[in-house]
């Protein structure tokens, strides 16, 4: 589907996103990385990373050692009861064995609910999702 988009000229888009079912598959990754796509994708706790040394590294690993003061308050938009606001973070990371298309970068981006709920599906109210994505990095600011 994602190659039959690029291929139709009236076809215009920015993003590539979709959840932890795709963000686990390394071929749609590396299919994004080769087509210069910008991707935010869904990944698993587990998913083997890479930090900015070429340490192993995994999604909840990073989670956990978020400082307080790498987060940032934003809203996701208007829900049926009122303004979604969730606590966002950013860590420059890389998929093993992935690297990222010339020019871009990996970064694991942290959603983190400000009042988790307790379920029986997440006993420890660990209500989270992380995502990879890929964007170009930004030129740095030419002197004037």
């Amino acid at each position: 589907m994602l190659k039959r988009a690029l291929a139709d000229a009236t076809l215009v888009f920015s993003w590539f996103v979709a959840d932890s079912g795709y963000g686990r598959d390394p071929v749609l990754r590396q299919f994004c990385d080769d087509n210069k796509v910008s991707y935010v994708l869904a990944v698993p706790v587990d998913l083997p990373l890479l930090d900015v040394y070429g340490k192993p590294l995994r999604p909840d690993l990073v989670l956990a050692n978020t400082p307080n003061t790498a987060w940032e308050r934003r809203s996701a938009g208007d829900g049926s009861k009122g303004k979604r606001f969730y606590d966002w973070a950013t860590h420059t990371v890389t998929v093993k064995d992935q690297a990222p298309a010339e020019g871009y970068e990996h970064t694991l981006l942290i959603r983190r609910a400000r009042n988790p709920k307790v379920t029986k599906k997440t006993p420890t109210a660990s209500t989270r999702l992380s995502t990879s994505w890929s964007t170009p990095v930004p030129a740095p600011a030419s002197p004037r």
